[in-house]
C-alpha cells in the first residue's frame, strides 16, 4: 500500500543547516505541523511553542527559493596531533637508577629496637616483682 503524498503547507528556513525545509501537515490524527529538511530530515515535535513558531514563520511554497545549505565549517585542528616523522626525536633511554647512599653508622638502625626491648624487659621484671610482693 502506497503512502499518501504529504500535505505541504509552507516553507521555512531550517534552523540547523539553513536549507529550505518544507512545513508539512499530518494527514491522520491531529493536524499537527512538522518540517522536512532535505539534509536534516523530519522534525516532528508536537509542543505548543514549536507548533506556533512553525505556523507563524512559514512562508508560501516557492517564496524562499532554493537556497543551498551553508557549507559545514572547517573542523578545528588546534588540538589535533601533528604529523611527525620522528626523525628529530632522539632514541629514548631509561634513567639509570642512582646508587643508594648507605648511612655511615649502619649499626644505629637496630640499636633503637635493642634499647626499647631492654627497657620493656626491665619494666616487665619490676612489674612482676612488685606484683608478687603484695
Amino acid at each position: 500500500m502506497k503512502k499518501a503524498e504529504p500535505t505541504i503547507v509552507g516553507e521555512i528556513s531550517c534552523g540547523v543547516c539553513n536549507a529550505v525545509a518544507e512545513v508539512r501537515q499530518r494527514s491522520t490524527g491531529k493536524k499537527l505541523l512538522y518540517t522536512y529538511c532535505p539534509n536534516c530530515k523530519a522534525d516532528q515535535r508536537t509542543g505548543k511553542q514549536i507548533q506556533a513558531f512553525w505556523a507563524e514563520n512559514m512562508q508560501s511554497v516557492g517564496t524562499i527559493g532554493t537556497r543551498q545549505p551553508e557549507p559545514a565549517p572547517e573542523p578545528i585542528t588546534e588540538n589535533a596531533p601533528e604529523t611527525d616523522t620522528g626523525d628529530d626525536i632522539p632514541e629514548w633511554e631509561p634513567e639509570q637508577p642512582k646508587a643508594e647512599e648507605k648511612p655511615e653508622d649502619s649499626d644505629s638502625r637496630g640499636s633503637g629496637w635493642v634499647v626499647g626491648g631492654l627497657i620493656a624487659a626491665v619494666l616487665l621484671a619490676f612489674g612482676i616483682k612488685a606484683g608478687s610482693q603484695q
